[in-house]
């Protein structure tokens, strides 16, 4: 994807139809149609990459602290320096021993968190793409994060479809976990997703996320449509 994305990033909700999270009642009892959890293990840092979850990010993988701007590890526990990250804290991902998150330190310049393709949509259903996120900074009053979502066609002009900003990530005494994401419905069979960082600043600005999922906001379909 070019530059010329980002720059024009600030203007595209303009343009694009945006809703937020489906109603409970239309999603809790549907199983999502994929849901990355990143795994779990008794190392602090997984040797997982992006690739092997099946998706890619213009961030910079690395293996052991320290964590600078632009960089992202996938660990199952907030390192303990700086000393205004949330040291200690874990993942979100229910029931699991040593589960691993996203940590990333977002950097100033617009980066993707997070990219991927959904195939065999049913055209008219509507869609949600959701991923739990945490600001592991201490109530410093430093930048906060600020993640837009954005769902596009899977096309060669990657037309917008629907976008929408989480808003500013709280700060909290103790690292809380927090559902955001977006709603859309299907005029493609295929999109693109993306998770884009939209806070201009570096000091601070430090998040996780985790079980990101796609689901269909209804109880009656399965979301999925043979195509062809």
């Amino acid at each position: 994807m070019s530059d010329a994305f980002f720059s024009a990033c600030s203007y595209c909700d303009l343009f694009a139809e945006s809703a937020g999270l489906c109603s409970d009642d239309n999603t809790t009892n549907v199983a999502p149609i994929f849901l990355v959890t990143f795994g779990a293990g008794s190392a602090t840092f997984s040797l997982d990459t992006p690739a092997n979850l099946s998706f890619t990010t213009s961030y910079h993988q690395l293996f052991a602290n320290p964590i600078s701007d632009g960089d992202f590890a996938f660990t199952n526990v907030v390192p303990s320096s700086p000393v205004v990250w949330h040291g200690g804290a874990v993942d979100h991902t229910p029931n699991d021993s040593g589960g691993y998150m996203f940590l990333a330190n977002a950097d100033p310049n617009p980066g993707e968190f997070y990219k991927d393709t959904v195939d065999n949509l049913c055209i008219g259903q509507r869609y949600e793409f959701s991923v739990y996120l945490t600001n592991i900074v201490r109530p410093y009053g430093l930048a906060k994060p600020n993640v837009l979502f954005e769902i596009r066609t899977a096309t060669s002009d990657n037309t917008l479809i629907a976008q929408k900003s989480s808003g500013d990530i709280p700060e909290y005494s103790s690292m809380t976990w927090t559902k955001y994401g977006i709603s859309f419905v299907a005029t493609n069979t295929s999109v693109v997703l993306l998770m884009i960082s939209n806070t201009p600043n570096g000091g601070g600005n430090d998040m996780a996320l985790d079980d990101i999922a796609f689901s269909i906001c209804s109880n009656a379909s399965s979301g999925v449509c043979s195509i062809g």
